[in-house]
């Protein structure tokens, strides 16, 4: 269970790193490099036209698949995120309405004690009297 969990890891490591990377400057550089590289070839006699169109147009749709796959890899793990940050946030609501109950008690309490030291106060002052 523990290497299973290991590779998972490493897999979404991996796959977060190629999102960034496809998102990144260096990624469009290269990405346009290769789009021009692919379209001298054939205007320079090295490749048949067709035949650069098709390896072109399958690499393009394989790159577009695999990163279809990992932005959904990188979007279920901030699903997770948020799902345990909402439970975690729920339970801190009911930490909150508990201790709300707490104090709302406190201060019936304090209240009572106010009016109970009022009253004795008074007492004490009509017994110095007599």
């Amino acid at each position: 269970m523990k290497k299973e969990t290991e590779k998972k890891e490493v897999l979404e490591k991996i796959a977060n790193g190629i999102t960034w990377w496809v998102g990144s400057i260096p990624s469009l550089i290269v990405h346009t490099l290769f789009f021009i590289t692919s379209f001298l070839l054939p205007m320079l006699n090295l490749v048949e036209f067709d035949k650069m169109l098709l390896i072109l147009t399958t690499v393009v749709s394989l790159e577009a698949i695999y990163l279809a796959i990992f932005i959904q890899m990188s979007v279920n793990k901030a699903m997770r995120k948020l799902k345990i940050s909402r439970k975690i946030l729920r339970k801190l609501v009911k930490i909150l309405k508990i201790f709300r109950k707490i104090l709302k008690r406190s201060v019936k309490t304090l209240r009572r004690s106010a009016k109970i030291l009022k009253r004795s106060m008074k007492i004490l002052k009509i017994s110095r009297r007599i």
